[in-house]
């Protein structure tokens, strides 16, 4: 396969946010295009789950009695990656902001040090057929690369193409915890797409076409040519 890699100098650098339900297809396409565009893929799902290994008495406090701030927390930890050499050159935040709160303060901080966001990228699917997505998705845990049994299949059965290690589903595959992270999202995210339409810098993709034409979408919105994405 060949891959386009633009050169870093002289180009406007991508500071975006890809949103969207789940199973929408939004982390298979940031991880595909942050690694296209040589930029940092942030996904606060990953991050979220390294505390939780990392920093386990923070993690349980964001779930218990003693409950922390959850936004506070992610802002932190966005605002610390965002700040390491993954991110040099840009960097796709894939899943955050969640909520008005979380995109407010992170507009904050990315105005403080004069990289506002130039591009936001909104995944839309009906709910149905984000069920049906959920049930082939397979996910390689230490990298967050997902495939999906017959949309985006690994070329062997089960197993990572990168690292040849085995693929699981996800705890939180299931329908029950699906359906209410998609009331979620429509009830807490999906209303960012005025907070960033008002900015001028939303895009919104039909995310039920197929991956490779999903990509060429995201491409033309960044106004970028790609001759081929690696899916």
């Amino acid at each position: 396969r060949i891959q386009i890699l633009f050169e870093m100098e002289g180009r406007q650098r991508i500071r975006a946010v890809f949103m969207g339900p789940p199973g929408a297809g939004k982390g298979t396409q940031a991880y595909s295009f942050a690694t296209t565009h040589q930029v940092g893929h942030l996904s606060t799902g990953d991050m979220l789950r390294d505390l939780a290994k990392t920093n386990p008495e923070v993690y349980k406090k964001m779930n218990s009695t003693e409950r922390v701030n959850l936004d506070d927390v992610v802002i932190e930890l966005v605002k610390n990656s965002l700040q390491t050499d993954v991110c040099k050159y840009g960097f796709i935040l894939d899943g955050f902001p969640r909520n008005l709160v979380q995109a407010e303060k992170l507009e904050k901080f990315l105005d403080s040090i004069g990289e506002p966001l130039n591009k936001v990228i909104q995944f839309k699917l009906e709910d149905n057929i984000l069920y049906d997505r959920i049930d082939g998705r397979l996910v390689h845990s230490p990298s967050g690369r997902t495939y999906h049994k017959a949309f985006i299949p690994p070329e062997v059965p089960g197993i990572d193409n990168v690292t040849g290690e085995s693929l699981t589903h996800r705890e939180t595959d299931t329908h029950e915890i699906l359906q209410r992270r998609i009331q979620f999202y429509h009830d807490t995210t999906e209303c960012l797409s005025e907070f960033y339409a008002e900015r001028g810098i939303l895009a919104t993709i039909d995310a039920a076409q197929t991956p490779n034409d999903v990509f060429q979408r995201i491409s033309h919105e960044f106004g970028k040519c790609i001759i081929t994405t690696g899916f």
